[in-house]
């Protein structure tokens, strides 16, 4: 039996010390004393304050000196003790494999192929749903196990450090990246171009949404796709299987959500182990949201002030939409080159006569917009 001291005598902030340093499996009598003393201190001190709030500092002092080091350096290393299990991993890798299921289903019928005001929104709640899943997903695990919250604070000066060394990464993974694409081109006989399914984004857009949908691409969806591939997906393969498979796996998962071409679809599985790589040699989940957020930046921003820039309201009525542009009739006919499809001759609108005004070419996208919107079945009236 311990001699338990008098901690009646002591300070809430002098218990809290006390009890950091304190062996928790040695002197269990003595822990448990102290936070009675420490919740009675508490409940004097705030009363109404939220049990939830009060408990979370009691919650770290009671962690262990090895733990709190750990959550020093990386604020999400709880995700590492997390005992994931193999129905955890299962069902955690069945997400993005039934998302991918049901966009294919869902993309691939008539109904949605020649009809963008329905493709869109629904394309758009897909997403929606998709990260909201990635994320809640291993939170809820996490949760259950009892290791909330996550992250702990994150001090100012450590996101700085991060960030720096990040765009350090960034210029080394680019150039790489970069270079192996280069060579991938050359036997798979292709070039080096903006991905399919990026764009039609450089098509004049004109859409909330999408301005939405790009700004959260280098925020939100990074942070997301770190939680789940490396900090949930990663470290739970990790404990079952060969480090290079459980880097392996994770990246292969991230590539096949692009939805990308070959070449793409590799430049994305590279990319996707040398944020494994990150994450263990800085030893933080900082790192690797950091990068991530950094390259879709460089990708999806140009995109965002191409939006920003051809933002534009469509016409309002037919007669609007009818109206031919006053710069549209100096035009002689016989000096419009004819491309081969619609998009391409829209394209080559907005190149020949753009720098002459975004404001003007707007007023035929206007035109185009209302054709879009108020189309029929009838194929004589497209």
């Amino acid at each position: 039996m311990q001699d338990i001291p008098d901690y009646s005598r002591y300070r809430l902030d002098t218990l809290y010390d006390m009890l950091s340093h304190l062996d928790k499996e040695q002197c269990p009598e003595r822990v448990e004393a102290i936070v009675d003393h420490i919740k009675r201190l508490e409940a004097e001190k705030s009363p109404h304050q939220d049990e939830a709030k009060s408990n979370k500092r009691l919650r770290y002092a009671l962690l262990s000196e090895e733990i709190r080091q750990d959550l020093a350096r990386d604020s999400f290393s709880n995700l590492k003790r997390v005992p994931w299990t193999v129905k955890n991993i299962v069902l955690g890798m069945g997400i993005p494999i039934l998302f991918l299921a049901i966009s294919h289903a869902l993309f691939s019928l008539d109904l949605l192929l020649y009809r963008p005001w329905i493709a869109k929104p629904l394309f758009s709640a897909l997403w929606i749903l998709l990260f909201l899943s990635l994320l809640l997903f291993p939170l809820y695990i996490f949760r259950k196990s009892g290791l909330w919250p996550l992250p702990h604070s994150i001090p100012p000066s450590r996101l700085l450090k991060e960030f720096l060394v990040s765009l350090f990464i960034v210029f080394l993974i680019g150039f790489s990246v970069g270079l192996i694409m280069k060579l991938l081109s050359i036997p798979l006989k292709t070039e080096i171009v903006v991905p399919e399914s990026w764009r039609w984004a450089t098509y004049a857009p004109n859409s909330i949404s999408l301005i939405a949908f790009l700004i959260l691409g280098f925020t939100f969806a990074p942070a997301v796709e770190e939680i789940f591939f490396r900090g949930f997906l990663y470290n739970a393969l990790r404990t079952r299987l060969p480090v290079v498979i459980a880097a392996i796996l994770p990246a292969a998962f991230f590539a096949m959500l692009h939805r990308y071409d070959l070449l793409h679809s590799s430049a994305i599985f590279l990319i996707g182990i040398a944020l494994v790589v990150v994450y263990e040699k800085r030893k933080n989940l900082l790192a690797p949201m950091f990068v991530h957020g950094i390259m879709n930046a460089m990708c999806l921003v140009p995109l965002l002030v191409l939006a920003l820039q051809n933002f534009h309201i469509p016409a309002a009525n037919w007669e609007v939409a009818k109206t031919q542009p006053p710069w549209l009739k100096s035009i002689p006919p016989e000096q419009i080159e004819r491309k081969e499809n619609g998009i391409y001759q829209w394209q080559y609108a907005i190149d020949t006569w753009g720098s002459r005004g975004s404001r003007q070419w707007r007023k035929e996208v206007n035109a185009f917009s209302a054709v879009c919107k108020c189309k029929t079945k009838d194929q004589e009236s497209y």
